[in-house]
């Protein structure tokens, strides 16, 4: 059944691409080229997650978002009302009928570490939708996240392909950049990254132009799934959008852009001082620590009060029972414990008993894992760790990094987009005042998300994920600028 509905979405899929570049006027048959290269990578993400890291299981994130969907999912034929109700986020995972699959789950209830907001359950909802037309397929949900994450890219070129001095490379370099099209290719939450980023882009950019009601539902739905999907590019990239519409009635001088790029760590700066709901250094902070926790990985579990970590190689000091999902300590071991509600973990230890704790997860060590400098609730921390930040996120992995050999794919890509960075800027055309503000928007947004990422992730291919929506944003500042290296044009229905 699964591959009856792959085809059946298949063929749907390309119906849908036929029709829109018909009205896009892109050539049909440079859109299947494309679609067949996204389909490529596809298959190859699947193939690294379930072969090349999980012996045949799905692995990571990929197995978490495909599991926990499959068992929200399986309470649908049980309780549909219930289901709903999850569906929509009226938070009924307490109730009789809905706890045993909820708490069968591995990153649904990520929230109750205390974290500020939990932004797995978008993408668990959706796949937890495809499950009713895949039937366990894992890959009719890639060509499912595939088609939106290539629509949503479409969507990307078709706002900004006026400002491109060479569209077909354009094009095909938005659609098939190897980090973007793997990533984007992908069942996690990268490919609806690219669908919001695609809505919220051309809808702002209609809104713009001419206000509609369709264009206007486009850009708050985009804005509502980066929110919820990918909140830290989101929010990026909604403090800088009034640049768009300054864009079109006034000129940026060159002082000002200068400047504007330049504020960028005083941005970060004042948003510390702010009360402690949306406060960047405790935000920052706290998020620094928990993927600390998770690059070196560890035991952790939860008492009635808070939240513990202990370091995976004192894993002999506990008994696990992997089927009950508890933990108990028969060795005195130092850890820490964090309250829930408070961001701070403090240092203690735990003695012998038999009572049981359930566990949150038990992670070993990544092969990527970093040092960074932590930033610990301090400001001037804050401020030493922001060129590391950027060279983590703009360069790394370099080849001499740890990690498997998946390293030498993202140190390739990587230097793909700083030579054509490069490219752009040394060979860049003669720029509007137009062209020169959106510019701005995208490397001010692009620069502000890879300073995030790299002050709160120590894990190399982590960063190489997470990173690859500054990425296309960097992509569209050196396309909007760089001569044509060729001389063939797209061509026109």
């Amino acid at each position: 059944m699964g591959a009856i509905g792959f085809f059946i979405l298949l063929g749907l899929f390309i119906y849908i691409f036929y029709r829109w570049g018909k009205r896009a006027t892109v050539n049909f048959k440079d859109l299947m080229i494309a679609w067949g290269v996204k389909l490529i990578f596809s298959f190859t993400f699947i193939w690294v997650f379930q072969y090349y890291y999980g012996n045949g299981v799905l692995y990571g994130d990929a197995y978490n978002f495909f599991n926990d969907a499959y068992l929200l999912n399986q309470y649908a034929y049980v309780d549909p009302a219930g289901y709903l109700e999850l569906l929509f986020g009226l938070n009924p995972e307490q109730s009789i009928e809905a706890l045993p699959y909820v708490s069968e789950t591995q990153i649904w209830t990520y929230v109750d570490n205390g974290d500020l907001y939990n932004d797995n359950r978008l993408i668990i909802r959706l796949h937890s939708l495809i499950h009713f037309i895949s039937f366990g397929n894992v890959y009719v949900h890639a060509l499912f996240m595939s088609f939106l994450s290539f629509f949503g890219t479409l969507l990307i070129y078709r706002t900004f392909s006026s400002y491109f001095p060479y569209k077909r490379f354009a094009l095909f370099v938005l659609l098939v950049f190897p980090s973007i099209a793997f990533w984007g290719s992908g069942i996690t939450k990268e490919a609806l990254l690219f669908f919001g980023m695609g809505l919220f882009f051309y809808g702002g950019q209609q809104c713009i132009g001419k206000f509609g009601w369709k264009h206007l539902i486009s850009l708050i739905a985009g804005l509502l799934i980066l929110l919820l999907n990918k909140p830290h590019v989101g929010l990026f990239l909604l403090v800088f959008a009034p640049l768009l519409p300054i864009s079109k009635i006034m000129p940026l001088t060159k002082p000002f852009r200068i400047a504007a790029v330049l504020s960028i760590p005083l941005l970060f700066l004042a948003f510390t001082y702010t009360p402690s709901s949306v406060n960047m250094l405790e935000k920052i902070s706290y998020k620094q620590k928990d993927m600390i926790n998770m690059g070196k990985g560890g035991i952790f579990f939860v008492t009635d009060s808070s939240f513990c970590a202990f370091d995976y190689h004192e894993k002999s000091h506990f008994n696990i029972d992997t089927v009950t999902n508890k933990i108990e300590i028969h060795h005195t071991t130092h850890g820490e414990y964090k309250l829930f509600g408070e961001s701070k973990f403090q240092r203690f230890k735990m003695t012998p008993s038999q009572r049981q704790y359930d566990i949150y997860l038990i992670q070993p060590p990544s092969y990527s894992y970093i040092h960074t400098t932590a930033i610990d609730y301090n400001r001037w921390n804050l401020i030493k760790a922001a060129p590391n930040a950027l060279t983590n996120t703009l360069f790394r992995p370099y080849p001499n990094d740890p990690g498997s050999p998946m390293k030498f794919v993202a140190f390739t890509s990587n230097l793909f987009l700083l030579i054509f960075l490069v490219y752009s800027i040394a060979q860049r055309k003669k720029l509007s005042p137009e062209e020169k503000t959106i510019r701005l928007y995208f490397i001010l947004a692009a620069l502000c998300i890879l300073l995030l990422i790299g002050w709160t992730i120590p894990i190399l291919g982590a960063i190489v994920r997470y990173k690859v929506g500054a990425e296309i944003l960097l992509l569209l500042y050196a396309l909007i600028a760089a001569k044509r290296p060729f001389q063939t044009e797209i061509h026109e229905n």
